[in-house]
């Protein structure tokens, strides 16, 4: 495709520029999203990380028993239909991480030994 310069002044080809420079990793747009990206995950597992020292601390463990798989899964549902603040959003991404470890890849990898010590 032959782009004027008309046809980029008017944006009819800007998604053709586009698409090229961010298969390209060229676009700073692309860059920027990427970056925040990077930025999001980080910050994201800082608050998990926190909060799992937390309840580290507090005696908790059997994150990683095989056994405890659906009691997970209905706490996360459990988490999913209550409020949306941070820590109840913290709540729903390390229960999904406890989930996403005793399945596919991270399978073989589980320690199911582990014993679970409830706190009430």
């Amino acid at each position: 495709m032959i782009v004027s310069t008309k046809m980029i002044m008017s944006g009819e080809c800007r998604s053709v520029v586009y698409d090229s420079c961010v298969a390209r990793g060229e676009c700073p747009e692309a860059r920027a999203e990427a970056e925040a990206l990077k930025r999001l995950a980080s910050k994201a597992s800082w608050a998990m990380r926190k909060k799992l020292g937390q309840k580290y601390e507090d005696g908790w463990s059997g994150w990683d028993d095989i056994n405890r798989l659906l009691v997970f899964k209905e706490k996360l549902i459990d988490h999913v239909n209550r409020d949306l603040s941070q820590e109840n959003l913290v709540d729903i991404m390390n229960l999904a991480a406890f989930i996403w470890n005793m399945g596919g890849y991270d399978k073989a990898n589980s320690r199911s030994g582990s014993r679970v010590i409830e706190k009430d």
